[in-house]
């Protein structure tokens, strides 16, 4: 079964009405499959004017952002009395600086029972694979500062260990070589435990649950 066919069973299994973040030209989830509502850091011109001039995002596809999302309580932005089956996010949940707290705001915004769908990249097939994996201690750290922005060892780590997944292209300037923190930041880096060190895909799969929230995290592979 392809991502979006296990995406689509577990949100059968739970209701129909959702928020998918980070959707860009590529939801997971469509309106035809479900209730769903798409967030994003800024509204839908503004994705479009970002990503213009970057040939892997056909800003004609984009869709059209009901919710953004800049750093006020998620809860406020969905709506107080909303409480969702589902929240989907692709490739999102790496570029998030505080993790706890990020579970935390979704957490708030699912109903008992409802479900928090990821697609999360494999670090050892990325650019991020000379760094090492998030540890206990840095999600720790994290959330007690409250992070709302990467720390300067973040961005260090990024800068300093990236690895092009793709040579620069002949005649590239040194500007061109050098790495770039610019929407693909990743503060975040997993390996799945189960995948043995050849080439696959940059996606993992794992899936767990929690009694005492009575909701669940399930990702896609």
């Amino acid at each position: 079964m392809d991502r979006r066919g296990l995406f689509l069973k577990h949100i059968a299994d739970v209701g129909r009405v959702g928020v998918e973040i980070g959707a860009l030209n590529r939801p997971a989830v469509t309106r035809d499959d479900a209730d769903v509502r798409y967030l994003d850091h800024v509204d839908t011109a503004g994705l479009r004017r970002k990503y213009h001039d970057d040939p892997a995002v056909d800003v004609s596809q984009i869709v059209d952002v009901d919710h953004v999302w800049q750093g006020e309580p998620l809860s406020t932005v969905i709506g107080d009395d909303a409480r969702l089956d589902f929240f989907v996010a692709s490739h999102v949940i790496e570029h998030v600086p505080n993790l706890i707290g990020w579970l935390n705001e979704v957490h708030g915004v699912l109903r008992p029972g409802g479900r928090l769908l990821l697609i999360v990249p494999d670090k050892r097939f990325t650019f991020d694979a000379r760094r090492r994996c998030t540890e206990l201690t840095d999600v720790i750290e994290d959330y007690l500062e409250d992070r709302r922005r990467p720390s300067c060892r973040h961005i260090f780590g990024q800068l300093s260990k990236r690895r092009r997944s793709t040579p620069p292209p002949s005649g590239a300037t040194r500007a061109d070589r050098r790495p770039s923190c610019r929407a693909t930041a990743r503060w975040q880096r997993w390996e799945h435990a189960g995948t043995p060190r050849r080439p696959a895909p940059t996606t993992t799969s794992i899936a767990a649950s929690s009694r005492r929230s009575r909701s669940s995290i399930c990702c896609a592979n």
